[in-house]
């Protein structure tokens, strides 16, 4: 049976799962439980090796300063899907056709980024040109689809399940008897762990998914 400790990591709550003599990181999240924009309750998570982790962080790091021209965290902008994925990026980004010069799209959106630092460091608000909107949501979608193909190359497992907001409430003593059975049937995979995961850390009101991935 895997075992776990948690780990704390820049304010988020690691899970890292022995299983075999391989350590891996396991982080999940959820979204939707307020009922409000999602129409799904979502439970999702990634994992990956322990030998894998800090090289696939500094190849991401690397990645923005190649699409952005400059570190996100030098221009006040969190690295979540939030943030690079409203409507309005992808708006931004189909108001003009791809950029052939990859050099004048990273210069265009550098400048944006570093425009709207500046305003929120308390300057004065500056203009900023239709190609510089295109340049930054060009770039903002290239490098989500491009963490995804680094994702495939550092061998990340992604994992959700997708829930009715009115499916039904599981019962109290739905973990003390699903987890050994899906413990048993799954011992030598990523889902043990996922399992386990889930054990840990969350409580008996969690709906039945209609879904697993």
């Amino acid at each position: 049976m895997p075992k776990a400790r948690v780990l704390v990591a820049g304010g988020v709550s690691w899970s890292v799962v022995s299983c075999e003599g391989v350590n891996m990181f396991l982080f999940i999240d959820e979204s939707g439980q307020d009922h409000k924009l999602a129409p799904y309750e979502i439970l999702a998570g990634v994992a990956i090796q322990e030998q894998d982790l800090w090289n696939l962080v500094q190849a991401v790091q690397s990645l923005e300063s190649e699409i952005f021209g400059v570190r996100l965290n030098e221009v006040g902008v969190e690295t979540k899907g939030k943030k690079l994925l409203k409507n309005k990026v992808f708006r931004h980004a189909a108001q003009m056709g791809e950029f052939e010069d990859t050099e004048e799209r990273r210069a265009l959106c550098a400048e944006f980024l570093r425009k709207g630092h500046r305003e929120e460091m308390g300057g004065t608000p500056e203009p900023r040109s239709r190609k510089e909107f295109a340049a930054y949501g060009q770039c903002a979608l290239t490098f989500i689809r491009r963490v995804y193909d680094l994702c495939a190359s550092y061998r990340v497992k992604i994992f959700a399940s997708v829930v009715e907001p009115t499916a039904p409430r599981l019962t109290s003593d739905f973990y003390a008897k699903i987890i050994p059975i899906f413990s048993s049937a799954f011992s030598t995979t990523w889902k043990t762990e996922i399992l386990l995961k889930w054990e840990l850390s969350y409580s008996t009101n969690w709906k039945k998914p209609n879904a697993v991935f």
